[in-house]
């Protein structure tokens, strides 16, 4: 057999990125009304709702990132929520405890009309999410009685579910279509979390560990999640709520109204007298934004990493931004690879260092042998996103391929995809996991799989086209 030897270039990409320029940035929302929740729908269109004179309910739109802002009046009790599952399609709920009635409004046109979808008088509506276009969730009440409602046709009709509490419910967050948790309380008897892991048949109570009332939850991961509530309260689970521990956050008091969090490090929360704390730790430590706004935020969103809004008293909205201002440096080396006639061997090695000190390392080695059989061990998904530069791809990572035992998804800027949704199915087209990309990045255990084989990933976008198939190897 032949040797040749080759003088192989292996380059090492190095990119950069200056993390101090984040800012908040006050917005002329062209109204003095309380505004209660608010929802970037694309990194273009947000929308902010709440009460308005006369006790009728107020809709904000921005087509520019809110640069500027068109009303429109919906005519409830007043508007305490928003929720857009994809750019066209998104829910209002709202109503007014004092009253006893409930309302969900929605819109496939991105909000240039609504029509209403619920009028029922079990009390007030606080809080509406969407994991899937069709699977959504509402939940609200007062002092003495819960609600939590269901739809599983994209929100034209909903089912009344029991939720084996009388306290009242703020906030509502889906990690699919069948696991989700609800925050909330009453005066007199503390907080309240509870959890479903199949689609609200029936309700747990969790132990919040905290006698506060609860007003936020999220999880950006599928057992990660966050709660905050009255007097600075902060709570983190890892384990889907199993445990919940206090988290202390020096020289804040007030209540918290909002949290959201970008990934499982890095959120934020926001309540009253303008309080804004940032955690780039998974709460570790916490930064306080100061002078921002004195008014009490009661809503917060963020469509990435680098773009957020919160909203509140008196017409206040503010806006996040994370400029990233990037240099590259190249670095070659040299290596001595020896080349038999059977086997080509290739190393492209990419090393990304991302915003807040995070490390990402992909490696990806394929390997070709007489039979031309290619083994990649990431699988790299470059979607476009219909936005203008720079966010005009979204790129997805899967790895490793092929893998034994697990399966990470990294999903970049999730935000870019309102909407989307991945299935993976074995050779039989039987589903295996399917999800909304609703977080950056999921970690599947794949010992409830069927077995070794060849399994396929799709895409789909929020019409359930599918926009890109993959292969995937469980050995």
């Amino acid at each position: 057999m032949n040797k040749k030897t080759f003088l192989t270039f292996v380059t090492f990409v190095l990119i950069a990125m200056n993390i101090n320029a984040q800012t908040w940035t006050v917005l002329n929302s062209g109204t003095s009304e309380g505004l209660f929740a608010i929802h970037a729908a694309t990194t273009s269109d947000v929308y902010a709702v709440g009460n308005a004179t006369g006790a009728n309910g107020i809709v904000l739109k921005s087509i520019n990132q809110g640069a500027s802002f068109t009303s429109q009046s919906l005519g409830s009790m007043g508007n305490r929520s928003i929720y857009f599952s994809s750019p066209t399609n998104g829910y209002i709920g709202s109503g007014s405890p004092g009253t006893l009635l409930s309302y969900i409004f929605k819109t496939t046109n991105s909000g240039t009309s609504w029509s209403q979808q619920l009028n029922i008088n079990p009390n007030g509506i606080y809080d509406v999410h969407f994991p899937s276009l069709t699977t959504g969730y509402a939940v609200g009440g007062d002092n003495i009685a819960s609600t939590i409602f269901k739809s599983t046709n994209g929100g034209n009709t909903w089912v009344s579910q029991s939720p084996g509490t009388t306290q009242c419910l703020f906030s509502v967050c889906f990690t699919d279509t069948l696991t989700g948790y609800a925050v909330g309380g009453s005066s007199g008897q503390g907080a309240m979390i509870l959890k479903t892991i199949n689609g609200g048949t029936t309700w747990t109570t969790q132990s919040p560990g905290t006698t506060n009332i609860l007003r936020s939850v999220w999880f950006p991961a599928n057992d990660t999640g966050y709660a905050v509530g009255h007097n600075g309260t902060v709570l983190k689970t890892t384990n889907g709520g199993v445990n919940w521990s206090l988290i202390p956050v020096s020289g804040v008091t007030t209540n918290l109204h909002a949290t959201y969090f970008i990934n499982v490090m890095h959120g934020f929360a926001v309540g009253a007298g303008g309080v804004i704390i940032e955690t780039q730790d998974g709460g570790l430590t916490w930064s306080k934004y100061l002078g921002i706004t004195s008014q009490d935020l009661l809503g917060l969103h963020f469509i990435n990493q680098n773009l957020g809004y919160a909203c509140g008293l008196n017409g206040t909205i503010i806006k996040y931004t994370a400029p990233i201002n990037t240099c590259q440096e190249t670095i070659y080396t040299y290596d001595t690879i020896v080349h038999n006639d059977t086997i080509h061997t290739e190393v492209f090695d990419t090393v990304y260092f991302e915003q807040y000190n995070y490390i990402n390392i992909y490696d990806t080695i394929s390997v070709y042998d007489t039979i031309h059989i290619a083994v990649t061990d990431t699988l790299i998904i470059d979607l476009a996103t219909g936005l203008p530069l720079p966010n005009n791809i979204n790129t997805l990572l899967l790895y490793p391929n092929p893998t034994s035992d697990h399966l990470y998804i990294d999903t970049g800027n999730y935000g870019l995809l309102p909407g989307y949704s991945i299935k993976i199915t074995n050779s039989l087209s039987q589903i295996v996991f399917q999800n909304p990309i609703n977080q950056p990045l999921f970690n599947l255990d794949l010992s409830t799989w069927t077995g070794s084989g060849t399994y396929y990933v799709y895409i789909l976008d929020w019409l359930g086209n599918v926009k890109d198939t993959r292969t995937l190897i469980l050995l």
